[in-house]
């Protein structure tokens, strides 16, 4: 579900988990981010929020810390498969492009490859409701764009997705927002 309300600097936030609806643990959030670059590119904003989950949302919304080793590998072989293919291509063809964009692909491979085992890992364990649980914590909210009010027209907007439909009417209702 959509909620739409004004740009404000402080928001409201209803007193229950965003993803499941349980009462919330104690400094256990979500945070929710997003920046977006005006046409130059030269001034960019960042909004981001944390919203509130209950304990085992939190716990398996962590990620473990052989994940987080897989992860800092991937990305040093990444870089290292991205030069050393782009070399390798470069010595069967002329085409400089063409052996960039073999090490580019490379790269995306390697990194999306250690992204699955870095879930791998810190699912590991996991029964198969706790499996989703983590799916639906992944995607229960997130801020879809934003205008930031201007110099003429002073009122700017924030629309976020909620999944938990609830939580959406409540977080509505507590910011003055329009649900869709």
């Amino acid at each position: 579900m959509k909620v739409k309300t004004l740009y404000l600097s402080d928001f409201n936030i209803p007193h229950s988990c965003v993803a499941c609806g349980a009462p919330p643990g104690i400094g256990t959030t979500l945070k929710m981010q997003v920046t977006k670059s005006d046409w130059s590119g030269k001034h960019t904003t960042g909004l981001s929020l944390n919203l509130p989950l209950c304990q085992e949302c939190y716990d398996v919304n962590q990620s473990k810390g052989s994940a987080k080793f897989i992860m800092v590998l991937g990305i040093l072989l990444s870089l290292g498969t991205c030069g050393l293919g782009a070399r390798l291509a470069n010595s069967f063809t002329d085409n400089s492009l063409l052996a960039l964009g073999i090490g580019l692909v490379l790269f995306i491979a390697v990194i999306y490859l250690f992204i699955f085992l870095a879930n791998q890992a810190s699912q590991r364990g996991f029964t198969a409701e706790q499996r989703e649980r983590r799916k639906r914590v992944r995607r229960c909210a997130r801020i879809a764009g934003f205008k930031q009010p201007g110099m003429f027209d002073k009122t700017g907007w924030i629309q976020f997705e909620f999944e938990n439909p609830a939580y959406a009417g409540e977080f509505s209702q507590l910011n003055l927002g329009n649900l869709s």
